[in-house]
């Protein structure tokens, strides 16, 4: 039985495992494990110390996926440091909650093998959805982000979506902590798990391998459309600076007719690449050239803009 110390410490071990499986560093495989030593921690400890441990994981881990929060409060925000540091720590807390509900089930879960596994992993997905819809909807460090972390493993999101790549991580980590509690009592999850991910892990490997090559001749008639995404990566600060306007839309035409003459039949700008006040309609001429350039390179363009609708009111 572990100590109460114990648990803290390895609630810390959790947080820091999950936000080190996102950028950065990115280390995507320990989305598999990092929640087995606060299970651990759990699965004889009372349910207010389960909750506190649970909480206590999530808010590190919220914490160190969160970090960029404060910078963009105190930059572009005009908060002070000390209020964009609590406007951060408050979101973490937010978001702890729900890794704290879930760690209070784990003792269940465990006890209960595959079936346990499943019904813990389908409740954290089901907190991920409400957090990424309500109140304000805020998908940020979805497990499933990091779970299809490698390019084989994120195949499978075209079947599951990235609520299903959540499951996946969740269900995995309870079938080695229940390996870890209960021994050769959880071999039925183990292999569950195991056969999970190889599952997984095939799919991607037979989807890659079946994809069309980029050396190949493209055929739109059985390949679809070919599409590319542009990323200015514009800094918030110059976004709106009337300045920076022309470079912007610049560098995103360039990267455009690289993309163009590599075969793209649809090209998608960033949601900053346009920045005009009003929109598009209130600048007719960058309307023109950008519809001009669809057309002399038969594409089409997906660009970001604002739009204003009036209301009944008229305002």
């Amino acid at each position: 039985v572990l100590s109460a110390r114990h648990g803290w410490v390895l609630a810390v071990v959790t947080g820091l495992g999950l936000a080190l499986a996102f950028p950065y560093p990115g280390l995507h495989f320990l989305v598999w494990v990092a929640l087995v030593p606060v299970m651990a921690a759990s699965v004889s400890a009372s349910a207010w110390h389960r909750w506190w441990t649970g909480f206590v994981a999530g808010f590190v881990w919220r914490i160190g996926s969160l970090y960029w929060v404060t910078h963009v409060m105190i930059t572009y925000s005009g908060m002070s440091a000390p209020v964009g540091v609590v406007v951060t720590g408050l979101l973490a807390a937010w978001m702890a909650l729900s890794t704290g509900l879930v760690v209070l089930f784990v003792p269940i879960a465990v006890r209960h093998g595959v079936i346990g596994a499943a019904v813990l992993a389908s409740g954290w997905v089901s907190l991920e959805y409400m957090q990424a819809i309500l109140p304000f909807g805020f998908p940020w460090s979805l497990l499933g982000y990091a779970a299809g972390g490698s390019i084989v493993m994120m195949q499978a999101a075209d079947l599951a979506g990235v609520w299903g790549l959540s499951f996946a991580a969740v269900f995995v980590n309870v079938t080695i902590a229940q390996r870890i509690m209960l021994g050769s009592r959880a071999r039925s999850s183990t292999i569950a798990a195991l056969a999970l991910v190889i599952a997984i892990a095939g799919y991607g490997a037979v989807h890659l391998a079946l994809a069309p090559s980029t050396g190949n001749v493209y055929d739109p008639e059985t390949q679809g459309l070919r599409v590319a995404a542009v990323q200015g990566n514009v800094e918030q600060g110059r976004i709106w600076d009337a300045n920076e306007r022309q470079s912007i839309l610049a560098n995103h035409l360039a990267m455009t007719l690289e993309a163009v003459s590599r075969g793209a039949d649809l090209v998608m700008w960033s949601e900053s690449s346009v920045p005009i006040k009003g929109g598009l309609e209130a600048d007719p001429s960058t309307h023109a050239m950008l519809a001009q350039v669809a057309r002399l390179h038969e594409t089409t363009l997906v660009v970001g803009s604002p739009h204003y609708e009036s209301l009944p009111s008229g305002e």
